[in-house]
């Protein structure tokens, strides 16, 4: 049998959640991020000290960020977790602005690459083009992607 602790920390994390407060476990597995956009290139990944790297691929069907595939390589070499983002241009088919993102992220297919919608459209309550987006990028990739938005775009 596995043991998964002592029954003193066991019962310990089972009052806290009970509580509602965080556990020890969740505090601990606290992460850092960076998004990493276009005017950053160069970036040394590793010196930023973070342990996840969000770096922008593409925007639109027009537009590939001409440092992303140095700067993820730096991270996946470094053993950060990685991922890369489409800045959302719903004036674009999102179908066809899927199939630009995904052309450019297939490489990273089966390396633990998250893929990412930054969604800050002027109209952030129309999320058909959205969930199109999604749809798209998990039925091709297989990893459900993250969507990624200020605070004033959530609300």
């Amino acid at each position: 049998m596995k043991r998964i602790g002592t029954p003193l920390a066991v019962l310990a994390a089972v009052a806290c959640m009970m509580a509602g407060a965080p556990s020890a476990t969740a505090a601990a597995s606290t992460s850092t991020m960076i998004d990493i956009a276009s005017y950053q290139t160069g970036i040394s990944v590793p010196a930023t000290g973070v342990d996840i790297a969000i770096v922008k691929i593409s925007q639109g069907n027009y537009y590939t960020n001409p440092d992303h595939a140095r700067a993820i390589g730096q991270a996946q070499i470094t053993g950060m977790g990685v991922g890369g983002y489409d800045f959302a241009d719903t004036s674009v088919d999102a179908t066809v602005e899927a199939d630009y993102y995904l052309a450019r992220i297939m490489r990273y297919k089966g390396t633990g690459f998250l893929p990412v919608l930054d969604w800050e459209p002027s109209n952030p309550c129309d999320v058909t083009w959205a969930r199109t987006w999604l749809d798209r990028v998990y039925s091709r990739f297989g990893v459900a992607p993250w969507i990624y938005m200020n605070m004033s775009t959530e609300a």
